[in-house]
């Protein structure tokens, strides 16, 4: 399977990982997934559109209720050490909640207004812990709804 590629399994997308090479056996690992979680603010069925524009798919299929659990699941079948998530505008709500209880402890950074969507990582406590926390908005005219990184050293 080509990477980026994948194919339903158990309902999901089969994922193909990027080991670290020239890595001594001995060294410990961390497992590192990023998730675009695609906020349900823009998940927008536009069929209008035209095939180049909008999704390709049902309404229902973009709904946050029938995403949600189907994003929690993804998220934690690879148990992964860190988690790192964009077009998050459910932070408080579902992803929080969802992934402490899993062990897992994390930061959000929401775009400037109007957007209401950010970026957010999660960390598994019983291996790593935070240390320093920086966010910056990447833009050039410090205009609405700019992109946002967020800076977690672990």
């Amino acid at each position: 399977m080509r990477r980026g590629a994948g194919r339903l399994c158990d309902g999901a997308l089969a994922r193909e990982w990027v080991h670290a090479r020239g890595v001594p056996a001995d060294t410990p690992r961390i497992r590192v997934m990023h998730f675009n979680a695609l906020a349900d603010c823009l998940a927008k069925h536009a069929p209008l559109l035209g095939p180049r524009r909008g999704f390709r798919c049902t309404p229902e299929a973009l709904s946050w209720e029938g995403r949600r659990e189907r994003i929690k699941r993804e998220l934690l079948r690879y148990d992964c050490d860190v988690l790192g998530v964009c077009e998050v505008d459910h932070y408080d709500d579902f992803f929080a909640p969802t992934l402490e209880p899993e062990g897992y402890d994390g930061a959000y950074k929401r775009k400037r207004s109007p957007a209401k969507d950010g970026v957010a990582i999660f960390w598994r406590r019983r291996r790593l812990e935070e240390a320093l926390r920086r966010s910056v908005f990447l833009d050039r005219h410090k205009g609405p709804g700019s992109q946002v990184a967020l800076l977690q050293r672990l």
